[in-house]
């Protein structure tokens, strides 16, 4: 079976808690990585909601504390020690209720000298399943490049995302299977009149692909600023090509700040399908 199709069945969990090793490249007692604010941020201006997830933060340190996906809640837990700059460590990202034997960690975290994430690990378990992936992140000129992870117990198994840019715009991703034959999902954009990303939100069709595979940190890392500088416009037509390909037509609302408040989505024959809408809060 490929692997992405292992790890996909597994990503239909529920909650729950697993332990992650202290191994932390960073150096942090008990594996945690002190958690930066990273220099996407924008005159302070986060997230608060985008359709899809719900966060909450620390007003004081502007460290996040929740994250609701689509009615499933993540808790992030900080170490006691204080860091230098949100005054918090970051040691997991777990689910915090949910079915029994279900279970969702993201751990050993390290993140670079401009606050973006450069390794991770994350454990799934659903029932008799269990996979546990290592993550490192590329970036170049801050940008990501490739997110790449190898699974634990899958001999050869692994797996990129290969962003590739047109100067300051994501031009496609390439999503490639490498356990057993090669597989690749090309995800490719294009920005007809497209407005201009003033305060570099990652939007779910520059990540869907990560939410999709169970990859709820990344996702999360990605709305919280943590993943590097998205397109500096914002994409209005999305392609998805696998066994076939498909399109999508993308709009935006934005308020007199230059924010993006609400997204709309038409496929080839014009259909509306999955809008969302989005808040922020300034820390």
């Amino acid at each position: 079976m490929k692997f992405l199709a292992v790890m996909a069945s597994v990503a239909l969990l529920a909650a729950g808690t697993t332990s992650c090793s202290s191994d932390n490249n960073d150096g942090t007692p008990g594996g945690a990585a002190e958690l930066p604010i990273p220099e996407s941020i924008v005159d302070g201006v986060r997230v608060r909601s985008n359709g899809l997830t719900e966060y909450t933060y620390d007003q004081l340190t502007g460290a996040p504390l929740t994250a609701k996906y689509q009615g499933m809640p993540f808790v992030f837990n900080y170490a006691d020690t204080r860091a230098k700059t949100t005054g918090k460590q970051l040691s997991s990202i777990v689910m915090s209720s949910g079915q029994e034997g279900v279970t969702y960690n993201a751990c050993n975290f390290a993140f670079n000298s401009k606050g973006y994430l450069t390794s991770m690990t994350e454990s799934l378990n659903y029932g008799k399943q269990a996979i546990t992936m290592h993550f490192t992140i590329s970036y170049s000129s801050d940008r990501v490049t490739r997110i790449k992870y190898v699974a634990d117990g899958y001999e050869g198994a692994e797996a990129y995302f290969d962003y590739k840019w047109d100067g300051k715009n994501l031009k496609s991703i390439d999503m490639t299977d490498n356990s057993g034959k090669a597989e690749t999902n090309i995800y490719e954009y294009d920005y007809v009149d497209a407005p201009n990303n003033k305060y570099n939100i990652w939007t779910y069709d520059m990540t869907g692909m990560l939410s999709g595979g169970g990859h709820y940190a990344l996702l999360f890392f990605a709305d919280l600023g943590y993943l590097g500088l998205p397109s500096q416009a914002l994409p209005t037509i999305y392609s998805y090509t696998s066994k076939s390909a498909k399109n999508y037509l993308i709009g935006y609302e934005t308020d007199n700040s230059g924010r993006v408040t609400a997204i709309y989505r038409y496929d080839e024959s014009g259909a509306q399908y999955n809008p969302t809408y989005y808040n922020y809060t300034k820390l």
